[in-house]
């Protein structure tokens, strides 16, 4: 559980963050931790959507994993996607780091 948020001060992409929520956020995101399921959180920009799941997963101890989506994005396009052209490349030519132009 998620026992307090600390005030967010700094750059959100390189600073420790530290995020004010209000009991009511932190109960709603503790009742979606304790029953496991997912928190839809949405907003107009610059609401700190991004700066809650930050502070989430600083005090969870896990790494945050963004997903930007657009009014095209589609579900299937979280899901693994099968590159069958890439697949042969590996196949071919083994691991990404090594050198194709020395075969």
């Amino acid at each position: 559980m998620i026992d307090s948020f600390n005030k967010f001060q700094g750059d959100v992409k390189t600073a420790t963050l530290k995020y004010l929520a209000d009991p009511q956020l932190r109960n709603i995101v503790n009742v979606s931790i304790a029953l496991e399921r997912p928190l839809l959180v949405k907003g107009e920009p610059g609401t700190g959507k991004t700066m809650l799941a930050h502070a989430i997963a600083e005090n969870l101890g896990k790494k945050l994993i963004t997903w930007n989506i657009k009014s095209t994005t589609e579900g299937i396009d979280g899901c693994y996607m099968y590159d069958t052209v890439q697949r042969l490349n590996d196949s071919r030519f083994g691991s990404e780091d090594r050198d194709v132009n020395s075969i």
